[in-house]
């Protein structure tokens, strides 16, 4: 349960395979057009919910949206990150194992407008490669050192295992595939078995990695190669939460529209949502703040954790343009 809540009491156990999604876009005034996404693993299927009202009562309007399927041989992990660097995500799905056409594990797609008020996954496939792995392997995707590309990072829950390769535009598609000299894979060591996320907690424009487990929050920075190093993860930061052990799915989304990527966490047994500010102290130190987003419920049987932003309606899109798109960044 999330003991440090007032009176919300949330009970949680195991049930493999959820994960909480959420895709989000923040107008350059502040106002949230929001999403929270399930990807169904078993079902293949993308659904979603519109994120309402204001910090410090945000929550989900109850209304679910199907946003398209996807599906193909073997366990489909997924992941949303801006490929193109036009401030807005696409989501990624990765064979681990298996691959749905030869020599290719992995692929992506655009979220654009339904045409009312919500959002569906585009039917083009925009994504390749050749990376073979687990089912169990963890994909993220997210800019490491803030230098306007994407990176596909992948984490081996088993060994704690981090690899990650650049996006790199190959005939019209976004491929994580070895080409020589373009994509190196670079590799790092994280915490073995427990549930991550990335995102930009601090406004830098970078990714951070961020670990939940036994009730903590730790905060890493990503450390980009330099000279042909290998990436590193720096120093971590740890918060408690006093939500214990129980089965949660953790996600990083701006919801308030400050530029800061806030720590929302899904509990795996009935699908309740919250989120909590994350304080920048300086010096690679982080604290939890106040809960912004408590006590939705929007649960989708078995699911994998994305966080992005994405293209709203064209009527949206004059906000963005009145407040300008510098507020737009990529997000893990």
């Amino acid at each position: 349960m999330f003991a440090n809540l007032k009176s919300s009491v949330i009970p949680c156990a195991a049930a493999a395979g959820l994960a909480a999604v959420l895709l989000m876009t923040t107008a350059a005034q502040g106002e949230l057009l929001s999403h929270a996404v399930l990807y169904d693993q078993a079902a293949g299927a993308l659904s979603g919910q519109s994120f309402t009202g204001a910090s410090p009562s945000i929550g989900l309007d109850g209304v679910t949206d199907a946003m398209g399927t996807f599906s193909g041989p073997g366990t489909i992990q997924s992941a949303l990150g801006d490929l193109d660097g036009d401030g807005f995500d696409e989501v990624v799905y990765y064979h681990g194992a298996t691959s749905p056409s030869p020599g290719n594990n992995v692929s992506a797609f655009a979220i654009i407008p339904d045409g009312s008020g919500g959002f569906v996954q585009d039917g083009t496939n925009i994504g390749k490669g050749n990376w073979g792995g687990s089912p169990d392997f963890r994909p993220h995707v997210g800019d490491v050192g803030g230098n306007g590309d994407a990176d596909f990072i992948i984490y081996n829950p088993t060994d704690g295992t981090l690899l990650a390769r650049n996006f790199i535009l190959d005939a019209g598609q976004w491929g994580v595939f070895p080409t020589a000299g373009s994509m190196p894979t670079l590799s790092g060591a994280a915490t073995a078995g427990v549930e991550t996320a990335v995102g930009d907690v601090n406004g830098d424009g970078a990714v951070e990695w961020v670990e939940y487990s036994g009730g903590n929050v730790t905060v890493y920075p990503l450390i980009p190669p330099v000279a042909g190093t290998e990436f590193s993860l720096g120093t971590g930061s740890t918060m408690a939460t006093n939500w214990g052990g129980s089965p949660f799915r953790p996600s990083l989304g701006d919801l308030d529209g400050d530029g800061r990527d806030e720590f929302i966490i899904t509990a795996v047994a009935d699908g309740t949502w919250l989120g909590r500010k994350i304080t920048d102290l300086g010096g690679g130190s982080y604290d939890l703040g106040d809960t912004i987003f408590t006590n939705s419920s929007f649960a989708g049987g078995s699911a994998i954790p994305m966080v992005g932003t994405f293209v709203p309606e064209p009527a949206s899109m004059a906000f963005l343009a009145l407040g300008g798109l510098a507020m737009l960044r990529r997000r893990r």
